[in-house]
């Protein structure tokens, strides 16, 4: 499975952004994702804990427990430099990281695939801040010589909230790995959407995904 995985476009290697901030500072005990894991139902996703609900692309995969981490662990892998301290910091944002949805075009080792994926990490400070989280994630991605990056850090509104992106390529496996990675905060967590796409017409879908998000209370 490991070897399919590396041959095949996957995107799962960052929905652990969101920790680097965390990572950091300090090592933070993962959360339990039983506790906040949220429900996929007839395309779309709730999560009660983080008030949060949004439409997903129809037909797209759900990928299970095994899946996420298998993928998270190879792509860690495939990110790591020359430097132990750069990578221990990788190591401790993947661990401090949980998934909340991740979700695929094709089933999970096909070539060209495209792929959606949200993840939060409990931040160390109220006062950190939705730049600040993809800043960080951004320095760290970048230790590597084969990440490039293509568009700088934007703030705009989405759904009430503010939301800051950027865009990069990460050489990995041999592979250019097309990224768009998005953070805001929900309280005291960060929350980030990672969006990898093959071709324009996935992109479209996924960010029509992330467009359809709602924060609300019920």
């Amino acid at each position: 499975m490991k070897l399919e995985l590396k041959r095949s476009l996957f995107f799962i290697i960052v929905i652990f952004a969101a920790a680097f901030a965390n990572g950091q500072t300090t090592t933070r005990k993962p959360v339990d994702p039983a506790d906040f894991p949220g429900k996929l139902i007839d395309g779309r996703y709730t999560n009660r804990y983080f008030d949060l609900e949004l439409d997903v692309p129809p037909g797209w995969l759900l990928m299970n427990s095994e899946e996420v981490e298998a993928t998270r662990q190879i792509g860690t892998d495939g990110l790591k430099t020359n430097s132990d301290r750069v990578n221990r910091l990788l190591d401790n944002a993947s661990k401090g990281e949980v998934v909340l949805l991740a979700l695929s075009k094709k089933p999970l080792g096909s070539i060209e695939n495209s792929a959606f994926a949200i993840g939060v990490a409990k931040q160390p400070s109220s006062a950190i801040t939705a730049r600040m989280v993809a800043e960080a994630s951004k320095s760290l991605l970048l230790k590597n010589a084969a990440n490039k990056l293509l568009k700088d850090i934007t703030v705009e509104t989405i759904a009430g909230k503010s939301f800051a992106s950027f865009e990069l390529t990460l050489g990995m496996y041999g592979q250019s790995v097309p990224l768009k990675y998005y953070a805001t905060m929900v309280g005291e967590y960060s929350l980030t959407i990672s969006l990898s796409a093959s071709d324009s017409l996935d992109l479209k879908a996924m960010d029509t995904s992330l467009r359809s998000i709602r924060f609300v209370r019920k």
